[in-house]
């Protein structure tokens, strides 16, 4: 699943969309901080960090973890910086690849970035954007055949 913005949901508001009281599927996290009114509101998340850093980071927790729900919204400090916006989709593709064999029955909910004020950067956001879907819409096509 792609979302794309304005869409922005709290951690409670996500987890109530995607998995309604009536779905009865149990949904845990591993997290390093706390957020959200939920019973189980702990999240990991690295607020400043690229595209690469943040792979990295879950490729360190999510073998041992193993969680049931990935979102992710990355990419956004790549575009500011202008660093590998040309190969931000396969970035994603291999980090998204990774999160699915490591934790095979788990949802990835991925999130394209917000716009930004800045022309310059927001026309990186606008292609890295782009990139950033194919990847999800491959996986889309390959989990149907």
């Amino acid at each position: 699943m792609v979302l794309d913005p304005p869409m922005a949901m709290d951690t409670d508001n996500c987890s109530a969309a995607f998995f309604p009281p009536t779905a009865n599927r149990p949904v845990s996290s591993a997290r390093a901080g706390l957020a959200g009114s939920m019973s189980n509101r702990k999240n990991e998340g690295w607020r400043g960090y690229g595209l690469g850093q943040a792979d990295n980071k879950a490729r360190q927790s999510v073998s041992t973890l193993l969680p049931t729900v990935f979102t992710i919204n990355a990419g956004s400090n790549d575009s500011i910086q202008d660093f590998r916006i040309q190969n931000s989709g396969q970035r994603m593709a291999d980090m998204l690849e990774y999160l699915s064999q490591a934790s095979p029955t788990s949802s990835i909910i991925l999130s394209t970035m917000l716009v930004n004020a800045d022309k310059e950067v927001n026309s990186r956001v606008l292609r890295a954007n782009d990139q950033l879907r194919e990847p999800a819409k491959l996986k889309e096509l390959n989990k149907r055949e």
